[in-house]
């Protein structure tokens, strides 16, 4: 829940305009697609670098983003600390990039 919550804050700090991405985001809050991502850096005007570390800095907790060099699709790490369990924010997105690639 808590992570579904960090994407939700994430993502509304972004404009909408962008056909297909809200109902994505909803889906895998930790997972830009390249066609979503370009249109994003589109319409925001933005380069994929410079977009990096403004998603980074939208988010209201420490997250670790990063583009997947052979997909171009952006992962996004939350810090987790749920029960006793914590990982940093460069675990969960190292974890996100495994689990989609």
């Amino acid at each position: 829940r808590e992570a579904m919550e960090l994407g939700a804050i994430l993502w509304r700090a972004f404009p909408s305009g962008v056909p297909g991405l809200g109902a994505s985001l909803r889906r895998r809050p930790w997972l830009l697609e390249r066609p979503l991502r370009q249109a994003l850096e589109e319409r925001l005007g933005l380069s994929r670098h410079q977009l990096l570390p403004v998603l980074a800095a939208a988010a209201t907790r420490p997250v670790a983003v990063a583009l997947g060099a052979g997909s171009g699709n952006v992962y996004v790490g939350p810090a987790l600390d749920v029960a006793r369990l914590k990982l940093s924010a460069s675990q969960v997105m190292v974890a996100n990039a495994f689990v989609h690639a």
